[in-house]
């Protein structure tokens, strides 16, 4: 590729960001919004899960001043082969962006309510999972067992109940979703943008920590589980 080649390239790939900037911002069309401007709302508003990771935000404030540079001064400076070549994957995954089922772990390590309260706590170890969904046989989420649904039921009942052999199903009156004191949970379709979903993560104004997504058929409670996504999971994205 000609010097002249990867700045056409690179020109047209900053011209395809900046919409798309000015998209997430929701600029008017007769609006005259700075590539800058829109760049740093979408930063500081964390509209986006891409840009709000501090060094790719750096890097295409980089990539303005050289598009500054190439068109006030033409030929003053060229975007390098690693430069242009990071530039285009960056603009590719914020107009591209993945989905739910994209981050997801396919791979679901959950609970039946028959299973022993030993059984749930070893998954737990081995897989170093702090919460663990708990399934119906058609794979509906009856709920989600964690460490502090042990210390939920000795909070209201001070003692575990008096049996050989503990199952989840003792601990149903804390499982359901809802009744976690500390933790939330969103239902998610898979083809759900992960783009929009981190943007309603940080408009949250609840008090519950949002510990994980748990993705099914439709993104509703009632369709069975395919997966699931810890925050940790988000780190995919960047």
């Amino acid at each position: 590729m000609t010097e002249q080649e990867k700045q056409d390239a690179f020109l047209s790939a900053f011209k395809a960001l900046e919409s798309e900037l000015k998209t997430l911002v929701k600029a008017r069309e007769e609006e005259h919004v700075t590539f800058s401007k829109a760049l740093n709302q979408v930063y500081y508003q964390k509209l986006d899960p891409v840009i709000s990771d501090y060094e790719i935000y750096d890097f295409l404030r980089s990539a303005s001043e050289l598009r500054n540079m190439l068109s006030h001064e033409n030929n003053i400076a060229y975007p390098s082969d690693e430069f242009l070549k990071k530039f285009q994957n960056i603009v590719k995954e914020i107009k591209q962006p993945l989905t739910c089922s994209d981050i997801m772990s396919h791979t679901i390590i959950s609970l039946r309510k028959e299973e022993t309260l030993h059984s749930a706590m070893k998954k737990m170890e081995e897989h170093s999972l702090s919460h663990l969904p708990i399934l119906d046989h058609n794979n509906k989420v009856l709920g989600v067992f964690s460490r502090s649904t042990i210390f939920d039921y000795l909070s209201s009942y001070h003692k575990l109940p008096e049996k050989s052999e503990l199952t989840i199903l003792d601990f149903q009156e804390f499982t359901p979703t809802s009744q976690h004191k500390n933790d939330a949970f969103l239902y998610v379709a898979p083809n759900a943008k992960v783009k929009s979903v981190y943007s309603y993560l940080h408009k949250r104004e609840h008090e519950k920590d949002l510990v994980m997504l748990l993705v099914t058929k439709n993104g509703n409670r009632e369709d069975p589980l395919v997966g699931v996504i810890t925050l940790s999971d988000f780190t995919k994205t960047k």
